[in-house]
């Protein structure tokens, strides 16, 4: 069994499928994050893959088979809506493929890397560390900035939560961070410098803890850090960048790598194992 993204309850839901239906869950995703559209895995980068047939199901007792589409953009259009008429909370299963084609077009070790990476923050927080540089660091990314968030719109439209925020930065001379989002965070600009563009990684974790702070539970006042995290090589081709970039959120600048290099999708051993910070 295969996992669609690695991102909130995506992760799980396959784990306990698997687990009850008896069949392995892949060590492995088609985002290395999290997005909110169907068509944003990388198994829909390459051709000989498809979506449909899927199948939809809610809490209580409906359920939805979609046969066929035109193409993977229908599908998840199609879903949305199904979706938002089950309380907007429905499980799906789709995206048919081959073993050999899961390994091939997936991002893989991102399982381990999620335990890889809790169990390491475990122990900064234990050894009174500072929890968000170690996140940055264990993921070769960079801190964006700490501040407090004084400012935030949020909407939920069309199956998404829309919206964006600033953070304010601490010391003398307070730096102005805007990050934009769409369930997930994609664009953040310092003035008019873009730091940190989809699809590599935003991450907003609480200051003191780094407890991960999502679009849904954004709240006026916390303290939190900002962090870039470089995405999978998958997601930076000129095929993915058209489906996953800037420009498919609907914003006119091109996406701008992070400079680290990328470990999303990297076996983790060596990126969390011994040695690691």
């Amino acid at each position: 069994m295969g996992i669609a993204e690695i991102g909130g309850a995506n992760s799980m839901g396959p784990l306990i499928a698997g687990l009850q239906a008896g069949v392995p869950t892949v060590d492995g995703d088609g985002m290395g994050r999290a997005f909110p559209e169907l068509q944003m895995t990388s198994y829909m980068f390459h051709d000989g893959v498809t979506v449909t047939p899927l199948a939809m199901v809610d809490a209580g007792e409906s359920s939805a088979v979609i046969p066929r589409t035109a193409g993977a953009l229908w599908a998840e259009r199609l879903a949305r809506n199904l979706a938002t008429s089950m309380g907007a909370t429905a499980g799906l299963a789709g995206f048919v493929m081959s073993g050999a084609q899961l390994k091939a077009y997936g991002i893989p070790y991102t399982l381990s890397l999620a335990k890889r990476l809790g169990e390491r923050v475990l122990r900064a927080r234990s050894a009174g560390e500072d929890v968000p540089a170690v996140i940055a660091s264990s993921l070769h990314g960079q801190l964006l900035l700490r501040g407090k968030i004084t400012d935030l719109f949020r909407r939920t439209t069309r199956g998404f939560a829309r919206g964006g925020l600033v953070i304010e930065g601490f010391g003398r001379k307070p730096k102005r961070l805007d990050i934009e989002f769409q369930n997930e965070f994609l664009i953040a600009t310092l003035g008019k410098r873009v730091l940190a563009s989809v699809p590599d990684l935003i991450c907003i974790v609480t200051e003191e803890s780094g407890e991960p702070v999502t679009t849904e539970v954004l709240r006026y006042g916390t303290r939190v850090a900002v962090l870039g995290v470089p995405a999978a090589a998958a997601l930076k081709t000129p095929r993915a960048l058209a489906v996953v970039g800037p420009r498919a959120f609907g914003y006119q600048i091109d996406f701008q790598a992070l400079p680290n290099r990328s470990v999303i999708g990297v076996k983790t051993a060596a990126n969390l194992g011994q040695g690691s910070p």
